[in-house]
């Protein structure tokens, strides 16, 4: 039995490893999708460890849908299973086995031309879930935790969920810093608590100070004009009261109130929608 549990130990060990990782990979995509819209390197700012606290929220309530989206198709598809090969003699299986390359080539040159061309809102969920269905495959086919979860269909639903999480996750932050730049979805300034930031009629957009985010001990705002960066000490603020905008075109995403989480330094603010 010790001889059993050891490999065990040594496996538990290495998914943990690797899935801190894993986890750490995708928040910082997250922060790569949000805070260099603003020419912000965010990375001069916070730690390793900062980088789980600023996107557990938006991060952990994404996997909910993730899950759920990934566990409803899985009931589809399985229902609609057929063994292996038994449609290869239909017609629909004749023609993907003769066009199988030319059909791999379209859909990565599809997927790029995603990328390159279409809108922000590519990253709401068709370039995410393109970008990973491949991967997924991939991960599939090789087995990939298929020790620790033997159960196809529970495996099939965890693979899918990390395949598309990075993607999704940058994707989340793209759309975030999109749509406050746009002026479809942002928080702002209710009233001036900072020295050298005028904060117009809060009532008229064209005179709103735009909060980007609050990181340790900085608070980040963009000014009225819709370019200039204002970069705070927390310190030098008399609290913050904040607001939320949301034109009626912009649903609010999963986790899209994260940026108003209070951080340690942060309890003072008066977050009002």
């Amino acid at each position: 039995m010790e001889i059993e549990a050891e490999p065990t130990k040594q496996r538990v060990s290495s998914y943990l490893y690797f899935g801190s990782l894993y986890f750490i990979t995708v928040g910082v995509l997250y922060l790569w999708g949000y805070w260099p819209r603003f020419d912000i390197n965010i990375l001069e700012y916070i730690s390793l460890a900062d980088v789980l606290k600023l996107t557990a929220y938006p991060i952990a309530s994404t996997v909910v849908f993730i899950l759920l989206g990934a566990a409803i198709g899985e009931f589809l598809v399985d229902r609609a299973k057929i063994p292996p090969g038994g449609g290869r003699d239909t017609a629909i299986g004749r023609f993907l086995n003769r066009f199988s390359s030319e059909l791999g080539l379209a859909y990565v040159v599809g997927t790029g031309a995603l990328l390159v061309f279409a809108p922000e809102s590519k990253w709401e969920a068709l370039l995410p879930v393109l970008i990973a269905v491949p991967i997924w495959n991939l991960a599939k086919a090789r087995g990939v935790l298929i020790d620790i979860l033997p159960h196809e269909r529970t495996r099939s639903i965890v693979v899918y969920m990390l395949a598309v999480l990075p993607m999704w996750a940058y994707g989340h932050g793209r759309l975030e810093a999109f749509k406050l730049l746009e002026g479809k979805d942002y928080i702002y300034l209710a009233i001036s608590t900072t020295d050298g930031i005028k904060v117009g009629d809060p009532n008229d957009p064209k005179t709103r100070v735009k909060y980007i985010g609050h990181v340790n001990d900085y608070v980040f705002l963009l000014l009225a004009d819709n370019t200039t960066l204002a970069i705070v000490p927390f310190d030098k603020t008399r609290g913050l009261q904040l607001r939320r905008f949301r034109s009626a075109d912009s649903p609010a995403p999963e986790g899209s109130n994260s940026r108003m989480q209070p951080t340690p330094k942060s309890g003072a603010a008066d977050a009002k929608r």
